[in-house]
């Protein structure tokens, strides 16, 4: 091979290796992840970073049994679909160039991995106790009386 053809292999290379780069900052410019929790009461959509892109509730979210704790924790199961989603498709479009290198294994080590499901939320507070029916319960007695000793006969508070 002379220098001409080592020189054209190279350049060729080189311009693969840009236009590869081009379409990479293309996907992950316009990467995102959008999820869904409890069949679309909330919605959220992340950027390739992770940042907080948008939030959907549905105004029945706001009434769901579990309160704030619920709904904290759908928009948190969302968020964490989303996420997963958008460094999967980042990946995926890191393959074509670092596919097979360190770089590569890197970022796979660092993708999320799937989270468990989420917990049930915990059952609502128990209704306070009812007052018994029928009459009410007699008022405590009050304490009885210290007892007196038997050496206590009283004179001591005799002065006489």
């Amino acid at each position: 091979m002379d220098e001409q053809d080592w020189l054209a292999g190279f350049q060729r290379r080189v311009d693969e290796m840009r236009a590869k780069s081009q379409v990479l900052q293309e996907k992950i410019t316009h990467a995102e992840g959008t999820a869904e929790a409890a069949q679309g009461l909330v919605a959220v959509t992340v950027a390739p970073n992770g940042a907080l892109k948008n939030l959907r509730i549905d105004d029945r979210a706001l009434r769901l049994p579990g309160g704030g704790r619920q709904l904290t924790a759908l928009l948190m199961e969302a968020y964490g679909k989303a996420q997963r989603q958008v460094s999967k498709d980042v990946a995926a479009a890191l393959e074509p160039i670092a596919g097979g290198t360190e770089m590569m294994r890197v970022v796979e080590r660092f993708l999320p991995v799937p989270d468990e499901p989420p917990p049930p939320p915990p059952p609502p507070p128990a209704a306070p106790p009812r007052p018994p029916q029928g009459r009410p319960a007699p008022p405590p007695s009050p304490p009885a009386p210290p007892r007196r000793r038997p050496d206590d006969d009283g004179e001591e508070l005799n002065p006489w």
